[in-house]
Formats: structure tokens, sequence, C-alpha cells
């Protein structure tokens, strides 16, 4: 079961939640006004515990406060969810591992990745909060600026990002094969 955090006010979040109910019948959803309100529930939800109820939790279209993102780090419950939610695609010889989150968490998904995806070559973190896609290489011999440069973007060989939106037709394309 899935459950989703994301905005009320806007299309953007509202569309989050069409988009999850199409993928999951019994998606559980909360609408919150702001990131204020997303800090209330968030907070409450993981005090109580939910997070273990639930196989993936997504947070869309908001972005909880810093000093909830370090509890939820701290805690490890933000890498170990992400990572669980991680979608392997096949990128040419590269074995990516494909995931939307906070852009905050980048390195630290890429260093849990490499300990329990051996299997994966490359983080491709889609970052709505920072409107960019950030290419992590998860092993030494690997370069990810090719990839980041093929979306118009730039960046070290180990490390790249590009503009989210240049990577809306290749999200397309994996979504509706």
């Amino acid at each position: 079961m899935i459950k989703l955090f994301t905005h009320m006010s806007d299309p953007d979040g509202l569309g989050c939640v069409i988009l999850g109910k199409l993928m999951d019948e019994y998606l559980d959803f909360t609408l919150c006004k702001g990131v204020e309100e997303l800090d209330t529930y968030l907070d409450f939800f993981l005090k109580i515990n939910q997070a273990k109820n639930y196989d993936q939790v997504y947070v869309t279209d908001l972005c909880p406060s810093d000093v909830l993102l370090q509890r939820i780090e701290e805690d490890g419950l933000l890498i170990e969810q992400l990572s669980r939610s991680v979608q392997v695609q096949q990128y040419g010889d590269y074995q990516v591992g494909c995931v939307f989150g906070p852009y905050e968490i980048r390195n630290d998904l890429a260093e849990y990745l490499k300990g329990v995806s051996p299997q994966l070559d490359v983080l491709m973190l889609f970052a709505p909060d920072n409107s960019s896609v950030s290419f992590q290489a998860l092993k030494e011999n690997v370069e990810v600026r090719s990839l980041a440069e093929s979306y118009g973007g730039d960046g070290h060989e180990q490390a790249a990002s590009c503009s989210f939106e240049a990577t809306l037709p290749y999200l397309l394309e994996r979504v509706l094969k």
C-alpha cells in the first residue's frame, strides 16, 4: 500500500493523487494546505510509527521543513523508504535506479544504495523541489556527466544534473511503454 502527502491547492498536488489512484486503487493520501500543515501531518505520522504500514511513502509538490527532513534522515526512514521505491531501468550499458525525492538527500541516498544495491551503476534522482534531476555514479568506473549532458545539463564525472523539465519526455516514454 502507498501513502501520499501532497498539496491540495493546485493541479500539481491533486494530479499526484489522480496518478497515484490510477497506479494503486488503495492509495492512502493526505492533502495539505502548505508546508506547515505537511510538517504537522508528517510529524504525527512518524511519531505514531505509521510508515511501517506502507510499502512506500511519498511527499509530492511540497517539501518538508529542514528540521523535519533532518529528523527523518536521523531516524533512517527517508533513505530506507526511498530505496524501496527505486525503479531500475536499463539506460545503455547502465543499470539506473530512478526515484523521486528531495534534492538534499541525493548524496546520502547514493551512499546508501551503494551498500544495498550493488547491481546499480547510477542513481537518477528526480527532485521536483529543486526542479532538477541529479545523476550520481554508484561505481568508480561510471561517468554520469554524459547522461546529464544528453538532457542539456552539466556537472562532474561522478555527479551531474539537468533541469527537471528536460527529462519529461524520458519520464513519459517510461510511463507509457
